[in-house]
């Protein structure tokens, strides 16, 4: 599923942050940008966008010459939006989490920057086996682990996975190794970043 489109994305921002604003259905994204950042830069606001990685390119779909963090055609109001907010002095927060880094971030993050980039990783072993046996999942220790391991620690993925154990295959984990790469693949994904 894709984000609204970045044009609808910015006035429902402007609209949160300034409810009497009204903004032109016909406004510009450069428009609709500027009203934003008035706004950031007058009002402490909290932006998140989660799961930016939907405004992203496929990997897969991905033509050669396509980098890693390119915008979907259509979304590339997003990155505008992204670099507006590293470049402009504001009173705000934008937190974006992604499975991958969006292009045009690289250059501008640093520990001392107002971009920074944090790397999460999964759970570790005994939060992830709380969270199996919080959902009825108990098998050995080396399913516990290989299953935690395939869903890089990713407590959303191993509540859906366990759920699904539990439902498909009565909890049996042996069944689900056999069968469940048909039906989840891989939805674990890579590394997962929070961008400040």
């Amino acid at each position: 599923m894709l984000f609204r489109s970045p044009q609808n994305l910015l006035r429902d921002i402007i609209q949160a942050v300034s409810p009497q604003a009204v903004v032109s259905s016909e406004a510009t994204i450069d428009h609709q940008l500027n009203q934003v950042l008035k706004q950031v830069q007058t009002k402490r606001c909290l932006i998140i966008l989660d799961n930016l990685e939907s405004v992203l390119k496929d990997r897969e779909g991905a033509k050669s010459f396509d980098r890693v963090g390119n915008y979907r055609s259509g979304y590339e109001g997003y990155g505008q939006l992204l670099r507006c907010m590293g470049e402009t002095t504001h009173q705000s927060c934008l937190i974006l989490t992604s499975r991958e880094k969006p292009r045009g971030l690289g250059f501008r993050e640093g520990i001392d920057s107002t971009v920074r980039v944090l790397k999460l990783s999964g759970l570790p072993c005994s939060a992830g086996e709380k969270v199996l046996q919080d959902k009825g999942i108990n098998a050995a220790n080396t399913d516990i682990q290989a299953l935690i391991d395939r869903y890089a620690g990713n407590p959303l993925a191993l509540k859906i996975v366990a759920s699904t154990i539990q439902e498909l295959f009565d909890g049996d984990l042996t069944q689900f190794w056999q069968y469940g790469s048909v039906i989840f693949g891989d939805i674990a994904g890579s590394i997962n970043y929070l961008i400040v």
